[in-house]
């Protein structure tokens, strides 16, 4: 899961896929109020899913070695950034 964030620099499909349901209902206001509640417990609980992907890592004994695994939580920290600040709607 960690090789595909990282790839495309989106959340699994898995984590949004009530968040897209959700802001598929507001077809008729998909700016309002509702929408950026949504947006916005989308992006709270991507990062907290990611945070936790990040914990693994740290101590994971599927990391190759140190380098690879420093690789990997630096792309990981890259991801998280891009989610901080990026418009949840292109993903919604």
């Amino acid at each position: 899961m960690a090789e595909t964030i990282i790839n495309t620099g989106t959340p699994p499909i898995t984590w949004i896929c009530n968040s897209i349901k959700k802001m598929a209902e507001l077809r008729e206001d998909p700016i309002g109020v509702r929408a950026v509640k949504i947006e916005e417990k989308a992006r709270n609980t991507c990062l907290k899913k990611l945070e936790g992907l990040t914990k693994y890592f740290k101590t994971s004994p599927l990391c190759q070695d140190e380098e690879t695994r420093k690789i990997l939580l630096d792309e990981l920290s890259k991801v998280r950034r891009v989610w901080q600040e990026k418009d949840w709607r292109e993903y919604l």
